[in-house]
């Protein structure tokens, strides 16, 4: 007799759809704190991963783990079909890493998981099926598992002069988390005119360069926050002017006041 550690458990799904999008498709962004995947049946889509820019085609996934910024668009002019599915997961932290190295390709076997895994989500939630739900997770836990046996992620990063200054920019933009800039002081500091700045950002994320850096700062306030931080000690770290605009700052990214926030997480 020998017992089983699970390296990889499903807890929960969040959501799983396929759709066709047209080709002037873009989806501007956005953080969540679960996972989530991709998986491009029929067309190409550009995916961006924070300071990483890959090109999907048919046959081929990629995973976004918890408060990865990620974006789409269609490319090449096709209509891409896709699935998304969207999970908590708790397993090795090694696999995590695996996971989120690169583009997965699909094969029959993992293409007939996830159509399994999707279709057994939907029957689940319609009907509010718990055994449909819980064979779902399983399916995704096999997709997951023989992924890993089985294969390597590769590197499909794009790399031009602009995706370079894209990435340029995300990193600066995480390395200055604490400053408090405005476009034009993160322009100089990057070396680019404002405008080249707004153009590169917007062009590859789908957002703002300045929405971009403030929700970095906001998750760095909430980290601070559950590190038991002083609302005036945080307001001082992010060298906002005044605990008072931090306050307000804090509430426009999320809706709650600093102290609401921490009552109610």
């Amino acid at each position: 007799m020998f017992s089983i550690t699970k390296t990889v458990n499903i807890n929960s799904f969040y959501s799983g759809f396929e759709h066709r999008y047209d080709s002037s498709f873009i989806f501007t962004g956005e953080r969540h704190d679960f996972w989530e995947f991709l998986y491009v049946i029929e067309g190409t889509m550009d995916v961006f991963e924070e300071d990483r820019i890959y090109e999907l085609n048919s046959g081929e996934m990629i995973f976004y783990s918890p408060m990865e910024f990620h974006s789409i668009r269609s490319a090449k002019g096709t209509d891409p079909l896709i699935i998304i599915m969207s999970f908590s997961m708790t397993g090795d932290e090694n696999i995590y890493n695996v996971l989120t190295n690169g583009v997965f390709k699909v094969g029959i076997k993992e293409h007939e998981l996830i159509k399994s895994a999707l279709g057994a989500y939907e029957d689940g939630t319609k009907f509010d099926m718990p055994l449909k739900k819980q064979l779902a997770a399983i399916k995704i836990e096999e997709l997951l598992l023989t992924l890993l046996e089985t294969q390597t992620p590769f590197n499909k990063h794009i790399k031009t002069t602009t995706t370079e200054n894209y990435k340029l920019i995300v990193k600066f933009l995480n390395e200055a988390v604490y400053d408090n800039l405005s476009s034009e002081e993160i322009a100089k500091r990057c070396g680019m005119s404002l405008s080249n700045l707004k153009k590169t950002f917007k062009k590859y994320s789908g957002i703002s360069v300045k929405k971009y850096y403030n929700s970095l700062r906001y998750l760095k306030a909430i980290e601070l926050i559950n590190e038991g931080k002083s609302m005036a000690e945080i307001s001082d770290i992010l060298n906002y002017s005044s605990q008072h605009y931090f306050t307000v700052a804090f509430k426009k990214q999320g809706g709650l006041s600093p102290m609401q926030h921490k009552k109610t997480y």
